[in-house]
């Protein structure tokens, strides 16, 4: 979908300039909530199956997202949007994170998941995955 305005306002909460220059075509997110990703998945903004490199997929991070959800955690997810400009005009997620005490089946569950990441860091307030 190249609704690039809806797209940026669903991750941004309002449409990018992407004429200003100052973005080099990429503008990067932070703390992407799950019901955002579902709403850039299901409006076609995101594909499910893409990947950052050696990540897990867009639908992924969103299951493993939701079974946490469920469990009282809310993970939020880090990436970038490329411009519609672009040939490769995209939303790619790269990372996950949960800022909030946790205790050890969450982080167990946690290091599984993100056994690959090519950065890890696991605290008893803070999880994050990032993928290169």
């Amino acid at each position: 979908n190249r609704d690039y305005r809806t797209r940026d306002t669903i991750i941004f909460g309002q449409p990018i300039d992407w004429q200003n220059g100052r973005t080099g075509g990429i503008s990067y997110f932070y703390t992407l909530t799950v019901e955002q990703l579902q709403s850039l998945i299901e409006q076609r903004f995101a594909d499910p199956e893409d990947r950052q490199n050696s990540s897990p997929t867009i639908a992924d991070f969103l299951a493993f997202a939701q079974a946490q959800k469920s469990r009282g955690f809310d993970f939020t997810f880090a990436g970038y949007a490329v411009s519609p400009s672009r040939e490769d005009y995209r939303v790619s997620v790269d990372a996950i994170e949960w800022r909030g005490d946790v205790g050890h089946p969450v982080i167990s569950t946690f290091e599984t998941f993100a056994e690959d990441a090519d950065e890890l860091e696991i605290k008893s307030n803070f999880l994050r995955a990032w993928w290169d």
